[in-house]
């Protein structure tokens, strides 16, 4: 899972770096986060939403990130 994370990384990093578009940041979010929830287990789900939200975050994605950037 966290190599799952660290290329979805990689990838918003080159998407934003190319000038796309939030929709397809989200777009790749959504691929690569769809994940079964069973796949995960009941003590990493907290870790995983934390991964998530780090994650949208770092790419200023969240309404938290866009009020601190403003």
């Amino acid at each position: 899972m966290a190599e799952r994370f660290r290329l979805l990384d990689s990838e918003l990093t080159e998407l934003k770096a190319s000038g796309s578009a939030e929709e397809d940041l989200w777009q790749a979010i959504e691929a690569r986060t769809q994940v079964h929830a069973s796949s995960i287990a009941e003590s990493d789900r907290h870790w995983w939403w934390q991964q998530l939200y780090d994650l949208t975050e770092r790419h200023g994605l969240t309404d938290l990130s866009r009020s601190t950037s403003d």
